[in-house]
C-alpha cells in the first residue's frame, strides 16, 4: 500500500504550497509594476 492517507495529504499539501508560491510570485510582480509606475496608476484612477 504505497498510497496511504498520509501520502495523499502530503501531495495535497505540496501542491497547495506550489500554488501559494505561484500566487505570491504573481503578487510580487504586480506590486513591483504598480510601484514602478505610480503616475500611470494615478492617471488610470482619475479617468
Amino acid at each position: 500500500m504505497k498510497h496511504s492517507l498520509i501520502d495523499q495529504s502530503d501531495e495535497r499539501i505540496i501542491s497547495l504550497l506550489e500554488t501559494i508560491e505561484k500566487l505570491s510570485r504573481i503578487l510580487s510582480e504586480i506590486t513591483k509594476h504598480s510601484m514602478r509606475r505610480p503616475l500611470n496608476n494615478e492617471f488610470y484612477l482619475t479617468t
